[in-house]
């Protein structure tokens, strides 16, 4: 696993990779909460194929919690293309600062320790780690509600996940955002 904070993401984005743009919700913190990820695998600006993805957490759940679950189910979603790489996109500060600074390394070093103690929300930290495998992830930090159009799509599919929208009629994330599932863009390239 190779982790990066690249200012310059163009290489990355220039060349065939997945962008996964994620965010949690949680209302009350502690709660109820939901999870969604917009999965898009691009060859440089085309997007080749699109998903969404959401879920509900139990009742007493966070939001951080919810956040690191949808960077999780994101590159869980693709571990079988370990060659492509990632480019993470979350508005979660702690998240992103975790992942390109010495915390994650350090925290894995010490058997997802933070000094003598359990690391908080460690089991998610391992998950993440093992989900990364030996791709190269590139991470990048938005502004949350900023008018991010693929974090704006994350955080409505978090949302209705955190209220139940996904599980109470039987509809699911696909009926519900029928736009957002393709598996080729229409038009040229």
């Amino acid at each position: 696993m190779t982790t990066t904070a690249s200012p310059d993401l163009s290489a990355v984005t220039a060349g065939r990779h997945y962008a996964i743009f994620t965010d949690g919700s949680c209302p009350g913190n502690p709660g109820r909460g939901g999870w969604g990820v917009l999965l898009q695998l691009r060859e440089g600006d085309r997007v080749i194929r699109q998903a969404a993805l959401a879920g509900y957490q139990r009742p007493e759940t966070t939001n951080i919690r919810m956040e690191m679950t949808a960077v999780l189910k994101g590159l869980s979603a693709i571990s079988k293309e370990l060659a492509t790489p990632a480019l993470v996109v979350t508005d979660n500060e702690m998240i992103f600062k975790a992942m390109t600074s010495a915390s994650f390394p350090r925290w894995k070093a010490a058997g997802w320790l933070n000094g003598s103690k359990p690391l908080k929300n460690g089991d998610l930290w391992e998950a993440i780690d093992i989900a990364m495998g030996t791709r190269v992830v590139h991470w990048q930090w938005v502004r949350g509600h900023a008018g991010h159009p693929q974090n704006e799509i994350a955080n409505v599919l978090a949302t209705n996940a955190a209220a139940g929208r996904y599980r109470g009629d039987g509809r699911s994330v696909r009926e519900m955002h029928h736009g957002l599932f393709f598996e080729e863009m229409s038009g040229g390239g």
